[in-house]
């Protein structure tokens, strides 16, 4: 009878049956070395395959120790790996998040450079205009010269074809090149008025262009607002119940309210304040009390029943003035401030500020605090 594989001593050419946990491939081993840092979220890469590389080492070791799965090993798959991944979720999360954000901001300053956009395509055609009319002016003054040479040359081919053939082009010469010179020359001074008068109030559309698609591909973005010319306007949006303060959410349906009915609106800002609630700034205060209407007007009824939609009053700063002389009198103090700074009054010299009233300091016979 044969011997079965296996039942003779090694080394006499008999086949050994391998163990149980070498038999099959760790499939897990093989994904780790299939993953590339690069295919994942900078910073995100390298967390997860050490992730996966510490669960291959906790199932390994199971395995060659032969535990089978249960509580225990259900517990501590929970504690040392599975809640290692809600941080790398988190991160993820964020970095979404934060690239949402850029790309609303981009997408706000984008639609802010139409008004550009658009007087440059004015000022282009206004050029395109003017040269235009230099062409037609320059047709009209062909067309007189030749009606004036008509009757010459029916004269000349009265008298002789052969005289008419001579002089033609002298006659034409004489005739037209005068009067298309002054006018090339007048045109010509036009337009280069118009444009030394232009030139530094509006820019060319190739240069606005130009400078959006430097934008476009990766210069940086500057967002932060210009110097205003006037007051803004401020519309704060107070939730009134605390099952109402997620901020995201709140933002979100109010700027979709504006999108759908009036999404030429152009908003400053938008930020958070206590509560959960909104704070909304506009160019003007005219254009805030607009984004109001908007809102009572395509709101949904239920849900501005659980906000206060208020545009604050306007608070004048006031300065207290420490140190000031008893025997002072009002009259003299604002003398004083206006000598120290030309900025406190304007061009007629009217003081920007008011004197209200005074504060007894702790000494009370040297010296007194103003408040202004």
């Amino acid at each position: 009878m044969e011997k079965k594989k296996g039942a003779g001593p090694p080394g006499e050419g008999v086949e050994s049956t391998p163990p149980k946990q070498y038999k099959y491939a760790n499939e897990l081993q093989l994904m780790i070395d299939r993953l590339d840092p690069s295919d994942f979220v900078e910073g995100t890469g390298e967390d997860i395959i050490q992730w996966f590389k510490n669960l291959e080492t906790f199932a390994s070791d199971n395995v060659r120790a032969g535990l089978q799965f249960g509580k225990i090993m259900r517990n501590r798959l929970v504690k040392e790996h599975l809640e290692l991944l809600l941080p790398i979720f988190g991160d993820l999360c964020a970095q979404i998040k934060s690239r949402d954000a850029d790309i609303y901001d981009l997408k706000n300053f984008l639609a802010s450079s139409d008004d550009a956009l658009l007087k440059a395509k004015v000022w282009t055609l206004e050029r395109e205009n003017a040269t235009l009319r230099a062409k037609l002016d320059l047709n009209e003054d062909v067309t007189s010269a030749i009606k004036d040479l008509l009757p010459k040359i029916d004269d000349l081919k009265l008298n002789n074809s052969q005289t008419l053939r001579e002089e033609l082009p002298t006659i034409i010469k004489q005739a037209t090149c005068p009067d298309i010179r002054s006018s090339l020359e007048i045109v010509n001074k036009e337009i280069i008025t118009e444009v030394k008068k232009n030139r530094d109030e509006t820019r060319s559309f190739a240069q606005v262009a130009y400078k959006s698609k430097d934008l476009l591909q990766g210069a940086p973005l500057s967002l932060r607002p210009s110097t205003p010319t006037e007051p803004e306007g401020v519309l704060l949006i107070k939730p009134k119940s605390e099952l109402l303060k997620d901020y995201d959410e709140n933002r979100k349906t109010f700027l979709n309210i504006l999108r759908e009915n009036n999404p030429e609106i152009r908003l400053r800002s938008v930020g958070k304040i206590f509560g959960g609630g909104l704070k909304i700034v506009a160019s003007t205060e005219e254009d805030v009390s607009f984004i109001r209407n908007v809102f009572t007007d395509h709101g949904d009824r239920d849900l501005l029943e659980n906000f206060d939609l208020i545009i604050p009053n306007k608070r004048f700063p006031q300065l207290i003035l420490y140190n000031v002389d008893k025997d002072v009198k009002l009259e003299t103090l604002q003398t004083g401030l206006l000598a120290k700074n030309i900025f406190l009054a304007n061009s007629m010299n009217k003081p920007h500020f008011k004197i209200e009233f005074s504060i007894p300091a702790k000494d009370r016979c040297t010296s007194f605090q103003h408040c202004f």
